[in-house]
């Protein structure tokens, strides 16, 4: 038996099966009697591999599942191929604040426009107050209604003013607002 062969089909088997959701019990049978006839040495080996791979990487936490993507990050299949935080950042901000602590994790005034014109809008949330955003990808982010539904982008507008995002009651925009007002912060990963 060709040992390199061997270990990585094992690894891309417990890979791909950790990665698409589960693998059925005939699937898991196969793995387990496959693993315990090999050297322990190669066992290991996988084991080392799989845990560095899950220690890199998690799954996106919006419960739809599939793409693995670094700390909390959806694809939502936008054109751009921006990927949108799943939460927002603790905390309230003012546009000076936000570009401090976050600068280019920030998302631009054209992101926001990207994702209000890609994506399906649902109201959810106790008083349906909440936006859902699902993009083409089938995967979907909230964002809440905390904070009035304001949400700052890295785009400045004149001396005094910056680009944000605003929701409320079936309307979604992009608009200017003081930049000395604390609003929300949802990041991108471009």
């Amino acid at each position: 038996m060709n040992w390199g062969i061997w270990c990585h089909a094992s690894f891309m088997y417990v890979f791909l099966d950790w990665h698409f959701g589960g693998l059925n019990s005939c699937a898991r049978h196969v793995l387990v009697v496959w693993l315990m006839k090999a050297k322990k040495t190669i066992m290991l080996l996988v084991a080392t591999m799989v845990a560095i791979t899950l220690s890199c990487c998690e799954r996106d936490s919006t419960g739809t599942g599939g793409d693995i993507l670094p700390a909390g990050y959806v694809d939502l299949g936008l054109p751009s191929g921006t990927k949108w935080k799943a939460a927002n950042e603790t905390g309230f901000f003012s546009y000076g604040v936000a570009i401090d602590n976050f600068g280019s994790g920030l998302p631009t005034k054209e992101q926001f426009e990207e994702l209000i014109s890609q994506c399906q809008r649902t109201w959810v949330g106790n008083d349906h107050c909440d936006l859902m955003l699902t993009g083409p990808s089938g995967k979907s982010i909230t964002l809440s209604y905390v904070g009035d539904g304001f949400y700052w982008s890295s785009t400045p507008s004149g001396t005094d003013r910056a680009w944000l995002l605003w929701f409320n009651s079936g309307e979604v925009h992009t608009s200017t607002f003081e930049r000395s007002r604390k609003f929300s912060v949802r990041l991108v990963q471009n």
